[in-house]
């Protein structure tokens, strides 16, 4: 579309290749859109609450880290990840 028809708020972000250092964010980005967390279980008893919450959280971190291995290794044999990323603008205020 023309940059007319693209609304002011799309106007600051560009679309770039993800780095390998992002993949990390990008896969907790996935989870959180795609299998967003659960809501909090009925409190039955204090301490199984806290243990039931410490688990979501380690499986969590675990899901996100084998999501980022394996974009990595699509990454490894050809894929492009793409990410919106806010426009950088130069120091002079000039945009490019």
């Amino acid at each position: 579309p023309a940059p007319s028809e693209v609304p002011a708020s799309l106007q600051s972000h560009q679309v770039r290749i993800a780095g390998e250092d992002e993949l990390q964010a990008v896969a907790r980005l996935m989870l959180d859109v795609f299998a967003p967390e659960s809501p909090a279980a009925p409190a039955l008893l204090p301490f199984m609450t806290s243990l039931l919450e410490a688990n979501q959280r380690t499986a969590r971190a675990a899901a996100a880290g084998r999501l980022a291995a394996e974009l990595s290794q699509r990454v490894a044999v050809g894929s492009t990840i793409f990410i919106a990323a806010e426009a950088s603008v130069p120091a002079d205020g000039a945009e490019g």
